[in-house]
């Protein structure tokens, strides 16, 4: 059974996986390729602007393959774990604050950008340049943050909250940690099984 519920977890997170590598240029094609480590024990992709590094035990070997096309890619895969940094600042929320009504929201602005702002005491999600149109409560607190905002691509946002949803329906009910450091900086929502980065859109002044 435990085998059997661990390969439908697999397919499902899959769907996640080609979110990040579909759109990859041909000129890094072994981008464009899932990689499974067996013995780092993770399942990875990136696009050079997310990252998603999911812990796994069902890995069989070692190798990049085609999403699509199952092709298996030939190259060097770059070590992407030099990029799950632990350093910066953390707050904590309960994924439950990530809601339909969010995702929804997010999803009619995925051409747009949009700003995270981060206090003390909730993250909130804004228009650019505009107020806030939904707003996550914060769980627990570390160290006195300085409000941070941090714009992104609304849609990289939409699928990482989509991922982070997904695998609370079976693998883990965590409080979700959302690591960062200034709004040039990659943000990461983390649990003790993944790892979610995303790059931040830099504008200037």
């Amino acid at each position: 059974y435990q085998i059997e519920k661990g390969f439908s977890i697999m397919k499902n997170l899959t769907t996640h996986f080609t979110n990040i590598t579909k759109y990859v240029s041909e000129s890094r094609p072994i981008l464009q390729g899932i990689q499974y480590n067996k013995e780092g024990g993770f399942i990875a992709a990136t696009d050079s602007h997310r990252l998603l590094y999911y812990k796994s035990e069902m890995i069989p070997s070692t190798y990049v393959q085609h999403p699509l096309t199952l092709a298996f890619l030939d190259g060097h895969y770059p070590d992407i774990t030099k990029l799950l940094s632990k350093t910066g600042k953390n707050v904590l929320f309960d994924p439950k604050e990530i809601t339909p009504t969010l995702i929804s929201l997010l999803k009619a602005l995925k051409d747009q950008v949009i700003e995270i702002k981060i206090t003390n005491k909730h993250v909130s999600f804004h228009r650019e340049y505009e107020g806030a149109f939904f707003t996550i409560n914060l769980e627990k607190k570390g160290s006195p943050i300085e409000n941070e905002t941090i714009a992104f691509n609304a849609e990289y946002i939409t699928q990482a909250l989509q991922f982070i949803k997904e695998v609370e329906k079976y693998e883990t009910k965590e409080l979700i940690e959302l690591n960062f450091s200034t709004n040039v900086r990659p943000i990461t929502f983390r649990t003790s099984i993944y790892e979610y980065l995303i790059t931040p859109i830099r504008r200037k002044g």
